[in-house]
């Protein structure tokens, strides 16, 4: 078989499919018990949310059987967008959202990173669903709901009355837009694909309201909090996974410091010093570092420059016949001066440098 100008045979993909899991979705213990949690917090939470929109379904039914009428509040939302029976159209939103955000998943270089921030956030927001769903019962602006009869644990609906405040629909919307702008490779195709999902989004958003399945005021609280939710997961997990060099393989499937295949050496070894993690992704404080290249100074016999009163002259400590040796005016106070000695195995944590005669700078 012959693939962009290259032989490929079944064997070599079976073989590159292998390599691939290994490099990218291959767990520790540690990790696959940390996703085993997740999964179960994020099914309880939905689950409870759902079980809360039926309690509030039911007590809505509570409030017409009073009143003897289920009236529409006011709404600017619906003054704008006309009414349409397209029920079905949220439910194909969510499908066109899931989709993409799935693919880009799979073809993310650190795949079970971008399922457990999507899982934390998503759970985070159902959490916030649960406390406001049931709280305050709100007329449903949709004539033809259905109410809730049975029993709240164990009935499960979409579209249910009392079901308002706010829309887990366009929640779903906002969380795939998070991480499409978070995850997608800044590439102009992905870009415009990440432009595309956030216009889904946004268009799911009216069919929401074109429906009247919640009011505009459940929209907005979707979006804010979903992507509030999104961030503190983010803050959360940089500050207690990414700097304490926690569930590295799935932080760092290909190594500590690694994004990508694509990155090099350099950029990893700056990464790892700005989040002050070693090779192995154990902690360090990054003083020790400064400390250590302090004390070498010193042991290198090296003299501190010390700046003088002649504008863009420098001046050293003097020389053996007392007199002041000046340094060029491309100099900088400081400027370390290269000199040449033995490096001993005590300049080095660990006592392992053999490095022999070295040229400090």
């Amino acid at each position: 078989m012959l693939i962009l100008g290259k032989q490929v045979t079944f064997r070599g993909l079976v073989q590159w499919g292998i390599r691939y899991i290994r490099r990218h979705w291959w767990l520790d213990r540690v990790c696959v018990a940390f996703l085993v949690c997740l999964v179960i917090v994020f099914g309880l939470s939905y689950y409870f949310m759902n079980v809360m929109a039926n309690v509030a379904s039911q007590r809505s039914k509570k409030i017409q059987d009073e009143l003897g009428q289920r009236p529409t509040l006011p709404d600017v939302g619906f003054e704008m967008i006309s009414y349409f029976k397209k029920l079905w159209l949220t439910d194909l939103f969510d499908i066109l959202m899931f989709i993409p955000t799935i693919l880009l998943i799979i073809c993310h270089q650190r795949p079970w990173r971008v399922i457990s921030r999507t899982l934390l956030s998503w759970a985070l927001a159902s959490l916030i669903r649960i406390t406001t769903v049931a709280i305050t019962s709100v007329p449903d602006p949709r004539p033809d709901c259905e109410y809730v009869v049975g029993n709240v644990f164990t009935h499960f609906t979409l579209h249910r009355c009392g079901d308002a405040i706010y829309s887990g629909h366009t929640l779903i919307y906002i969380i795939c837009g998070m991480v499409w702008a978070s995850f997608s490779p800044r590439r102009w195709p992905w870009r415009l694909a990440c432009f595309l999902v956030w216009c889904g989004a946004i268009a799911g958003s009216l069919i929401v309201l074109g429906n009247r399945a919640h009011y505009s005021i459940d929209v907005l609280l979707a979006w804010y909090i979903a992507s509030g939710s999104w961030y503190v997961v983010a803050w959360f997990w940089y500050w207690q996974v990414t700097k304490k060099g926690r569930l590295l393989k799935i932080e760092f499937p290909m190594g500590v410091g690694r994004h990508s295949e694509r990155d090099s050496n350099d950029l990893v070894h700056r990464r790892r010093l700005e989040l002050g993690l070693d090779e192995n992704g154990k902690p360090f404080d990054v003083t020790q570092l400064l400390v250590f290249a302090d004390n070498v100074w010193r042991q290198a016999n090296i003299p501190p420059p010390r700046p003088s009163t002649d504008s863009g002259r420098y001046r050293e400590k003097p020389d053996d016949q007392g007199n002041d040796s000046v340094l060029p005016k491309t100099a900088t106070p400081f400027e370390p001066v290269p000199t040449t000695r033995s490096i001993s195995d005590k300049d080095f944590p660990g006592g392992n440098a053999s490095l022999g005669p070295e040229r400090i700078v």
